[in-house]
């Protein structure tokens, strides 16, 4: 549900014909998750706000919709599972990342 989650905000955000990225990197103790996109990214200040339910970032004013549940929904899972959610602009150029750290539990 979390990348579902993630991976749709980032189509919904993203310009047409733009790239989504989705990397997935395991550590020794964790299992990294990106989702990067190439939108018009996130104001400052709202980075905390937009995984409040039924909070969206004052960018998705230019008609991306979506009803501000789903990265509530993708910080409650990850909470449940003892990892941490963040999101950021990037650096290189126009766009999003959304990064997912959870714990590398070792196989039952």
């Amino acid at each position: 549900q979390v990348v579902r989650n993630l991976v749709a905000n980032a189509i919904r955000h993203s310009p047409h014909g733009g790239c989504v990225e989705v990397r997935v990197q395991r550590g020794e103790k964790q299992v990294r998750l990106e989702v990067v996109d190439e939108g018009d990214g996130i104001p400052d200040g709202e980075f905390e706000h937009i995984f409040e339910s039924f909070r969206q970032s004052s960018a998705t004013s230019s008609g991306a919709g979506g009803t501000g549940l789903g990265l509530a929904i993708c910080k409650s899972i990850v909470d449940l599972h003892h990892g941490h959610i963040r999101a950021a602009n990037r650096d290189d150029r126009a766009g999003a990342v959304f990064v997912v750290d959870l714990p590398d539990l070792p196989a039952a």
